[in-house]
């Protein structure tokens, strides 16, 4: 059998057992019937069961589906043994508080061990789980997520799966992600170009390989069109950053409902007839954030009743078709009234409904509102979603001041506007003031609309429900001048899969300089430039939207963060001492596969201890600003025995092939009654230095 992958003795430190057959407890859905399909979960590091993003996996994957008829179930690695394989998904260290720095001169491999032993006790899992299914059920499919530490699992295992009964894979934060196009001073991806077809979601063009190397193929030829990498822009793990709290956020910036809908899109070609008898949505595709922000001074006494009514009716569709509505507010800032969010996209429709009923108006007189603090607190502080469509309906019966009591002014909301991907406003007012909000408005991608005509209503909703989904090859693009970009839209999509028309802003002063164009634009630049390009799509009844991504020009690449002049010492039986020189502000450390800690770019040598097998350590050159390297890989040990200790297999651990399904006439065991406890989760050290390391 192939793996992809050598095992090293640390990783093999519980003796694995050569297994030809075994008996392989599984969970009682093989007992009741044959699932159309079956979604697998691999946990990160430290995680519990049902922990956070096993769980944000599964209720989003169910969000997706509610109206389906599906056959499904899930199964989440580590629930239970399968043969002597049982997934424990081990911390790295005892918080994910930072990746932190190596304090002393000293790392001793011996403590970096029990990380490796759990992804191949994943694999392992992983393997066997899927034989048994697929022997007992061989109709059943399967998709397959992971995160972190359980995102490495799959992408070592790919290879060695039957891809025909795979419809899809997903890893979120994955330490071995390899993505060629991130490579170079000047990474094509960062040009718009030459982009991997499983990159999904990774805003960082320089994302090259992951924190722990890449697994290279990435995706095997067999899974074209079915796997899906998803990197936040920071994250340590997988982009060219060094941010744990990027890594950590896959659930609350809403990447698992983004992983769903891709998902969605799969299952509908392979059982179109389980989705036959859905209602089709205007947003089948894609979500939607509207927030809905009500000016609430005095002066809306008249009018905040009837703005309220009609909006519960607008949350209403919005929600049905599958969007999130929030709720905030805003009064003059010389009033004791601080702006708030009222309701966040997470509402339920009821908590939507009783904002909106709770509206009640106070202080102002004066003429001019603060609209302009209102709307930039609101882009601020709600939890918009990575990928959605975002909206502002702003609720106001007078004109705006600018600047605003706290500075805030046009150009600084517009921008903002245009940093959150972007987000349009489309302005409610009395028909007298829409004049002095068009700036805003069409500088935001958005309209006004005359609060007292029926008909205007009606084309608020309209657009709101049936806008085209403006896209963008990436988030942002970087090079030098003279430098040829790749702006691609052509992935936009229109509500009725009609036509549409691009309008391209290419120096971000909001104004489209190139109008009704291409849906792609190569474009070069003779000057340096810093701030944002956008796209419009219109569809052909008038109905628009805009995507924006950040764009850097400088007159000269900047060169990145370098490690040179690597050597290595034997001092004595199993001690090496590390010499290095670089221009790096910090040196990441890796040791067989586990993350450690980092380095000053001042300290430019130290001693790894315990050398007692085949050792790879990789150096990661980092630099703030400019982000990642390239590494540096040291193999040590190389003269040693892989297998030192006699009670360790000669072989690498073979799975068995026909594994003994459950008696068909016996009660099925329970797994609190068969089931030895998953492990605690072992915690990671270092002797003679002190530091803290990110779980991943």
């Amino acid at each position: 059998m192939r793996y992809g992958f050598k095992f090293k003795i640390q990783y093999l430190a519980v003796a694995f057992l050569v297994i030809v057959s075994c008996l392989v407890i599984s969970p009682p859905s093989i007992a009741k019937g044959c699932d159309d399909v079956k979604f697998i979960f691999a946990r990160g590091s430290g995680e519990a069961l049902n922990d956070v993003s096993s769980t944000a996996w599964r209720e989003s994957i169910e969000a997706a589906l509610q109206k389906s008829t599906l056959q499904y179930s899930f199964y989440e690695l580590g629930t239970y043994a399968q043969g002597s394989y049982r997934y424990p998904a081990v911390s790295v260290s005892d918080s994910l508080g930072g990746f932190g720095n190596l304090l002393g001169a000293y790392l001793s491999r011996g403590e970096f061990f029990e990380f490796g032993k759990s992804v191949v006790q994943g694999i392992g899992e992983l393997q066997t789980y899927l034989r048994v299914q697929a022997s007992a059920c061989p109709q059943t499919k399967f998709i397959l997520g992971g995160y972190s530490q359980g995102a490495m699992v799959l992408s070592r295992t790919l290879g060695d799966l039957d891809a025909d009964r795979i419809l899809y894979v997903a890893t979120f934060g994955d330490p071995k992600l390899y993505l060629p196009e991130g490579k170079g001073t000047i990474p094509p991806a960062c040009l718009g170009k030459s982009y991997s077809d499983y990159r999904v979601y990774v805003p960082d063009c320089r994302a090259y390989e992951g924190i722990l190397g890449s697994q290279r193929p990435y995706q095997p030829d067999e899974y074209t069109d079915k796997l899906g990498v998803w990197c936040n822009e920071k994250d340590i793990m997988c982009s060219s950053g060094l941010s744990v709290d990027d890594h950590t956020s896959y659930t609350s910036s809403g990447l698992y409902k983004n992983a769903a809908r891709e998902i969605k899109t799969r299952l509908k070609r392979v059982f179109p007839n389980a989705f036959s008898n859905t209602t089709i949505k205007p947003w089948a595709s894609t979500a939607h954030n509207v927030a809905f922000l009500f000016d609430t001074s005095i002066s809306m006494i008249n009018a905040i009743g009837n703005y309220s009514k009609k909006a519960k009716t607008l949350a209403a569709e919005v929600t049905e078709a599958g969007g999130s509505v929030a709720v905030a507010e805003f009064r003059d800032l010389d009033d004791p009234y601080e702006p708030r969010i009222l309701c966040d996209f997470g509402c339920t429709q009821s908590e939507i409904d009783t904002q909106l009923g709770s509206l009640y108006t106070g202080g102002g007189g004066d003429d001019q509102e603060s609209v302009l603090s209102g709307l930039l607190y609101a882009m601020n502080n709600l939890d918009w979603q990575v990928g959605a469509t975002k909206s502002i309906v702003l609720f106001t019966d007078d004109e705006y001041l600018s600047p605003d009591r706290d500075g805030t002014t046009l150009s600084a909301v517009i921008q903002r506007s245009l940093e959150i991907d972007p987000v349009n406003v489309y302005v409610v007012t009395h028909p007298r003031y829409q004049d002095s909000y068009e700036e805003l408005a069409g500088r935001t991608g958005g309209e006004t609309f005359d609060f007292n005509d029926a008909d205007e209503w009606g084309r608020l909703t309209d657009l709101l429900l049936y806008r085209p989904e403006a896209k963008l090859n990436s988030t942002e693009f970087s090079g030098t001048v003279g430098d040829e970009f790749y702006f691609d839209a052509s992935a936009s999509t229109a509500s009725d899969g009609g036509s549409l028309r691009y309008d391209w802003d290419l120096d971000g002063d909001g104004e489209f300089e190139i109008s009704n164009g291409p849906a792609e634009i190569y474009q070069a630049y003779d000057r340096p430039f810093s701030g944002y390009i956008q796209v419009k799509i219109t569809d052909a009844k008038s109905r628009s939207s805009t995507m924006s991504a950040k764009l850097t020009v400088a007159e000269l690449a900047s060169r990145l963060p370098e490690i040179f002049d690597v050597t290595s010492e034997e001092l004595m039986s199993n001690d090496y001492r590390i010499q290095y020189q670089t221009n790096a502000e910090r040196i990441l450390v890796a040791v067989d596969d586990t993350p450690v800690g980092y380095l000053e770019g001042t300290a430019q040598d130290f001693i790894l201890t315990d050398i007692t097998a085949p050792t790879t350590l990789r150096l990661i050159p980092y630099t703030s600003g400019l982000g990642r390297g390239e590494s540096v890989t040291l193999e040590l040990g190389q003269n040693l025995p892989m297998y030192p200790d006699s009670n360790l297999p000669s072989q690498e651990p073979i799975l068995p092939q026909k594994p003994i399904l459950p008696s068909t006439t016996s009660p099925m065991p329970t797994p609190e009654s068969t089931q030895a406890p998953i492990p605690k989760a072992p915690n990671a050290g270092v002797a003679k230095a002190s530091f803290t390391s990110a779980g991943h």
